[in-house]
């Protein structure tokens, strides 16, 4: 087996390379002229248009496979994710924000690490910081609050007593939207400029772990 049969490279194959690969089948002499001019080379030339057309297409359902680069397929991947997500009272238009849309949907909810909810925030085009807090414990050092403490938790004693502070997270969100720009291949209604801001209260209350509760703060939000 050639070394090249698992290469992506060679999924992109020209029209001549293919022209070349079956004029190198046909049978050698005198009458099986190799000259790109004669015709014989014409006629392979020819007949070969439509199985490399076919190869192409090959080709972009490959890529179309992948939901950072589709484009023929996007609605049927939002149809697969449930989209529009009702999450978002301002859906994006454009192609770039449907494919964001798609790649958080497929992101949301695998794990619930600090990270994972920073990297899914970033997919919409928010910069995020969850601060943890934890109870005060007996190798906890001699200063730090205690587990009620309001100085260490910015809440009223009362709705930190109701919360039980052990299972809150703070989500800091440092800027207000996702920007995306018109490019070659949006469709000409698109907008050349986009600002979509997606309700992350929204989609994090729906897979936090349901024992936690989320403490919101904004900064530098701009309308």
């Amino acid at each position: 087996m050639s070394d090249t049969a698992h290469d992506p490279a060679a999924l992109g194959i020209s029209w001549d390379d293919s022209h070349n690969g079956a004029m190198a089948l046909l049978p050698t002499g005198p009458v099986w002229p190799r000259h790109p001019d004669s015709t014989a080379s014409r006629t392979v030339r020819g007949m070969v248009g439509v199985h490399w057309r076919a190869w192409r297409r090959v080709s972009d359902l490959l890529r179309e496979s992948d939901p950072r680069a589709t484009y023929e397929t996007l609605r049927m991947w939002e149809i697969d994710c449930g989209l529009p997500d009702p999450c978002v009272a301002n859906p994006p238009t454009s192609i770039e924000g449907r494919r964001a849309a798609v790649l958080t949907r497929r992101q949301e909810g695998g794990t619930t690490t600090p990270m994972d909810f920073i990297n899914l925030a970033a997919t919409l085009g928010y910069q995020i910081r969850i601060d943890e807090f934890r109870p005060f414990r007996v190798w906890s050092r001699c200063d730090d609050f205690l587990n009620t403490d309001t100085a260490a938790t910015g809440v009223g004693p009362d709705e930190n007593r109701a919360i039980g502070w052990p299972h809150c997270w703070r989500v800091n969100v440092l800027n207000g939207a996702a920007v995306f720009h018109m490019t070659c291949r949006s469709p000409c209604t698109a907008f050349l400029r986009e600002w979509v801001r997606g309700d992350l209260e929204c989609l994090f209350e729906r897979i936090k772990p349901a024992h936690t509760r989320i403490i919101w703060a904004y900064a530098g939000v701009t309308p």
